[in-house]
């Protein structure tokens, strides 16, 4: 069998063919690439699917070409393909015998990355170096030991207290003989020279300190400056608020002469206080005679009341007798607006003012039905009876009301309605 291959999936729509990339000058090679899957989202399955779809509640928009891995379940371990996405909704491969998943099934999104390698094709390894409490348990028969070189150059392993915690004091401290198959811990130096850790003969690391930055909080000889200066600045403060003192001493002598001065204005005081309760006195029994001289307030008789007259020369004074004014003046033709008992016919669309009584004559001979509201909400206010009434009728109704009329029962076909509104 040949296998045909092409460059790109552009040869034809109808099928999808291999992809071919060049080798060299006179051949080709079919196209492998090596691809690495990492979980980009979990998930369960939300609905028992068919056996070509499948409903997820992934968080992450899934892709053609990602692998769907049923964690739990019939098909605990498998995984496919997605062939396509439609929303949650994911296309897979026909699983025919092997079953289908059911809804709550625990799902995985993988999604593939190609591995990086390094300018010498090495794949890049990071170490991750973590703590665990030390628990006591004995180091197992083939576990590698940490060591450094003495003076004498034998290889002795780091000495640890019981705790796991390393040895920096010049407490005894056993030598380890470290097995035949031991490794040594190295660091290059300045020049780049590989050297091994150094520790004295009780396996304890030895430390030089080139620099070090001080502790938090220490002092150093700039914030000694500092401090001095501040130091001056507090003795001349003290100094100032030396003369602070001597001026408030003064004040405070001039203070107490004012206050002999005010207690001399308080006895002042206390006798203008007691004239004027001798005084206050007079105008009561004033107030008490003026009070027997005026009347009750209110309406009373004649006789109970204070005379008032009109000054000689006073000008006229208006009168008004209260009543009402036009407010609305609404007519309609029945012989050119045949009223009906089905609907409502708008006589004013808004009044112009407030309206406090109604004189109405109707002569179509029929009884209606007068409305206020807007249109398809009205609400029946007053009958009118044939003829209109004989009397004016009383009513309260706002300003920009609508109003409208309806049959009461018998369609009008002739005659005129005539309303005055007064306000």
């Amino acid at each position: 069998m040949t296998i045909k291959g092409y460059p790109t999936q552009e040869k034809t729509s109808a099928m999808e063919y291999t992809t071919v990339s060049p080798l060299g000058p006179q051949d080709h090679g079919l196209d492998v690439r090596n691809r690495s899957y990492y979980e980009l989202d979990t998930g369960t399955v939300q609905a028992d699917p068919t056996d070509v779809w499948i409903d997820t509640d992934f968080s992450e928009t899934a892709r053609k070409g990602d692998i769907l891995h049923f964690v739990d379940g019939a098909l605990e371990g498998l995984e496919v393909s997605i062939l396509s996405v439609s929303g949650t909704e994911l296309t897979i491969p026909s699983l025919g015998s092997l079953g289908l998943p059911t809804a709550t099934d625990n799902i995985r999104l993988l999604r593939a990355k190609t591995p990086e390698v390094d300018s010498l094709g090495s794949i890049p390894v990071s170490v991750v170096i973590g703590y665990e409490e030390d628990t006591g348990d004995p180091v197992p028969a083939k576990a590698a030991y940490i060591g450094g070189i003495d003076d004498s150059g034998d290889l002795r392993g780091i000495a640890t207290t019981t705790a796991g915690v390393l040895k920096s004091t010049f407490a005894a401290a056993p030598a380890t003989t470290f097995p035949p198959e031991s490794a040594s811990i190295a660091g290059s130096d300045d020049l780049g020279v590989l050297r091994p850790v150094t520790v004295d003969s009780s396996g304890r690391l030895v430390t030089v300190i080139q620099s070090s930055a001080l502790p938090s909080g220490a002092s150093t000889l700039a914030e000694q400056q500092a401090q001095t200066t501040l130091l001056g600045t507090i003795d001349t403060d003290t100094a100032a608020m030396a003369g602070l003192l001597a001026t408030i001493d003064a004040d405070t002598g001039t203070m107490a002469s004012l206050l002999g001065t005010i207690d001399a204005d308080t006895g002042n005081i206390a006798t203008s206080t007691a004239s004027v309760a001798v005084d206050t006195a007079v105008i009561a029994g004033d107030t008490t005679s003026i009070d027997t001289k005026t009347p009750a307030l209110g309406q009373a008789a004649m006789a109970s009341s204070v005379p008032v007259a009109i000054a000689n020369n006073q000008s006229a004074i208006p009168v008004k007798q209260s009543g009402y004014t036009s407010s609305a003046l609404i007519t309609h033709d029945h012989d050119s607006g045949n009223v009906t008992n089905a609907a409502y016919v708008e006589i004013d669309a808004s009044l112009a003012a407030a309206v406090k009584r109604l004189h109405i004559f109707d002569s179509s001979g029929e009884g209606l039905i007068l409305a206020t509201g807007a249109a398809s909400s009205e609400v029946d206010l007053l009958y009118i009876p044939p003829g209109g009434f004989s009397c004016p009728v009383d009513i309260d109704i706002a300003a920009t009301t609508r109003l409208s009329i309806k049959a009461l029962s018998t369609t009008t076909t002739v005659g005129t309605l005539i309303i005055t509104a007064l306000g």
